[in-house]
C-alpha cells in the first residue's frame, strides 16, 4: 500500500523498501519539448540486471529501448562492467511524438523522433550523478559498535543490553574461574575457548556527451543503435546475466537460420545531431580548503576537509585524470619514437585486424607497419607508455581489435582506458607531497570525478561524528539511553 500523498519518493519507499529508496538521486530535466523527472540510482547501487528500470511515458508504464540505452550511456565509466543502473523516471512529451500501438498491451512504444527522448533521459541521469552523487561514506561496523556495552555513569561498570526487551538492562553474567591460571590446552579441553583464530571482520562539458553526439559519424550512430538493440535483450528464464560475459554480437536478419523465431521489429536508426546542448548549472565548483594528513599503505591519500576525512585511491584518481585528458582530445596523443622498432608476432586474424586499424592506432599514439606475414613492427608508442612492454601492449590491443562486436569508437575508448590504467601511479609507489596535492585538487574541483574509468570509486569519506562515535565520544542511540535507564531505576 502506498501513502497516497502524491510524493513519488514515498511511493517508491513503500513499494521497494528503504534500501532501494535511499540509493536514489532525484532528477529533473527538459529539452526539446521532452521533460524527464523522477529518480535514478547512485552508481554504487548498481544492479546485476535491468529489472529495476521503470519508465513511465505520459503516466503509463512502458518499455523503451531508447530510454534504457540513454540511461546506461549516462552511467558509462561510473559503474562496473556487467552492472546496470536502476530508475523510476516519468517521461512527458507531446502525444504526436509517440506511437503506443506497437504492442497489444501498449507496454512498448515507438517514437517518431527518438533523438529528443534519448537526449532528455541522458542529460537527466548525467546531471543527477554528476551534481547530486556524494562519495561513499565509511561506517565502522555499526552492528559491531552496537554490540559494545555502554557503562554505568556511577560505577563505570559495563551494562549488558537485553535485545529481547529493548531498553531493559542487566548485569553481565559472572564467569567462574575467569581469572584463574590455566594452560591453553586445559582451557580448550573444558570447552571454554577455541584454538581457531577469529576472522577480523560539475558542470558537464562537451566531453560528457554521448558518443553519437560527439562526432556525428555513421559508425557512432551504429554504436548507439547496437546499444539500443542490446538494452532490452531478455535473459533466459531463471538465469542472471553474467557480469563478465561481454557484449553479444548482433546477427543480421539475412544471416539468421530459418528456424529461428521471429524477432520484434527493430527500432529506427537514431538521427545524427551535431548541435548538442550543454546542461546548465547554477554555480561552479570551487576548490574547498583541505589539508593532506598523509598517505596510508602508499595507496590511499588521507585528507581532512570540512569536518570529514577523505580517503582517496591515488591510482584510481590518477587514472581518471589521464583518461579525461585523453578523451578531451584537445591535442593529439604525444608519441615517442623507439630507438629500434619492436617486432610483435601475432596470429593470422590479429595480424589482419591490426593492419586494418592503423589509423585508429595512430590516433591512440601508436605508429606501426607491416613487417612480414604475422609480424608487426612498432615504431612509435605514446609517451605515457614508453616504459611499458611493447609486445604485451600490442598483443592486448590486437585481441580487442579482433572483436567485431564493438564499434570503432568503443575500441578507441577501450585503448584510452587501458593506456590511462597502465600509465597511472601504482599502489606502493612513492608519491611526493606535491603530486598528492595535485591529485586532491583535481578530484575536489571536479564534481564529476568520483569513479575511475572502470567504475571503481575514487574516494570514500568518514564524518567526524562517525569517528567520534567509534571512540566513544558520542553515545550510541540504541533505544533509551543509559542515563535514562539509570534515572528510571532511581525513581
Amino acid at each position: 500500500m502506498t501513502p497516497g500523498n502524491g510524493n513519488l519518493k514515498s511511493t517508491i519507499y513503500s513499494v521497494f523498501g528503504k534500501d532501494f529508496s535511499n540509493a536514489l538521486l532525484e532528477t529533473s530535466y527538459e529539452l526539446n519539448g521532452v521533460s524527464v523527472d523522477g529518480f535514478v540510482s547512485k552508481p554504487t547501487a548498481s544492479r546485476p540486471n535491468r529489472s529495476m528500470q521503470f519508465f513511465f511515458l505520459n503516466g503509463r508504464l512502458v518499455k523503451s529501448m531508447t530510454a534504457s540505452a540513454a540511461l546506461e550511456r549516462a552511467y558509462k565509466d561510473s559503474i562496473m562492467v556487467g552492472k546496470f543502473p536502476a530508475c523510476v523516471l516519468n517521461i512527458n512529451l507531446p502525444l504526436e511524438m509517440v506511437d503506443v500501438n506497437v504492442h497489444p498491451a501498449k507496454t512498448e512504444v515507438r517514437f517518431s523522433n527518438e533523438r529528443p527522448v534519448f537526449d532528455a533521459v541522458y542529460y537527466a541521469a548525467k546531471n543527477a550523478i554528476t551534481v547530486k552523487d556524494t562519495p561513499n561514506r565509511l561506517t565502522l561496523a555499526q552492528q559491531e559498535l552496537q554490540r559494545q556495552a555502554p557503562f554505568k555513569p556511577e560505577t563505570g561498570e559495563q551494562i549488558k543490553l537485553d535485545r529481547k526487551k529493548p531498553g531493559r538492562t542487566e548485569l553481565p553474567e559472572k564467569i567462574e574461574g575467569f581469572w584463574s591460571k590455566e594452560l591453553p590446552k586445559e582451557w580448550e579441553r573444558k570447552g571454554s575457548g577455541s584454538s581457531k583464530k577469529k576472522k577480523t571482520p560539475t558542470p558537464l562539458t562537451a566531453s560528457d556527451k554521448p558518443a553519437a553526439e560527439t562526432t556525428g559519424t555513421a559508425e557512432v550512430a551504429a554504436a548507439v543503435e547496437e546499444l539500443k538493440k542490446e538494452a532490452f535483450a531478455e535473459p533466459k528464464a531463471a538465469e542472471t546475466p553474467k557480469p563478465d560475459s561481454g557484449p553479444v554480437p548482433y546477427v543480421r536478419k539475412a544471416d539468421r537460420p530459418a528456424e529461428e523465431p521471429k524477432k520484434a521489429p527493430e527500432p529506427e536508426e537514431l538521427p545524427v545531431v551535431e548541435d548538442v546542448p550543454v546542461v546548465p548549472f547554477s554555480e561552479e565548483t570551487e576548490l574547498p580548503d583541505f589539508r593532506i594528513i598523509g598517505e596510508a599503505f602508499k595507496t590511499y591519500i588521507l585528507v581532512e576537509l570540512e569536518g570529514k576525512m577523505l580517503m582517496v585511491d591515488k591510482h584510481a584518481a590518477h587514472e581518471r585524470i589521464l583518461y579525461d585528458r585523453l578523451i578531451a582530445n584537445k591535442e593529439p596523443v604525444q608519441s615517442q619514437m623507439l630507438l629500434m622498432p619492436v617486432t610483435v608476432s601475432l596470429s593470422k586474424e590479429e595480424y589482419s585486424a591490426v593492419l586494418e586499424q592503423t589509423d585508429l592506432l595512430k590516433e591512440a599514439g601508436f605508429e606501426i607497419s607491416d613487417f612480414g606475414p604475422g609480424l608487426i613492427a612498432v615504431r612509435e608508442v605514446p609517451v605515457m607508455l614508453e616504459n611499458e612492454d611493447v609486445t604485451v601492449l600490442l598483443s592486448e590491443i590486437a585481441g580487442k581489435l579482433l572483436d567485431k562486436s564493438d564499434p570503432t569508437p568503443a575500441k578507441l575508448d577501450w585503448m584510452y582506458k587501458n593506456m590511462a590504467c597502465r600509465a597511472a601511479v601504482k599502489a606502493g609507489d612513492d608519491t611526493p607531497p606535491a603530486e598528492q596535492e595535485k591529485f586532491i585538487e583535481y578530484v575536489l574541483s571536479h564534481r564529476e570525478v568520483r569513479y575511475c574509468p572502470h567504475g571503481r570509486p575514487i574516494l570514500i569519506e568518514m564524518t567526524r561524528p562517525e569517528l567520534e562515535k567509534t571512540f566513544g565520544r558520542i553515545q550510541l542511540k540504541t533505544g533509551p539511553s543509559v542515563r535514562q535507564t539509570v534515572r528510571r531505576k532511581k525513581k
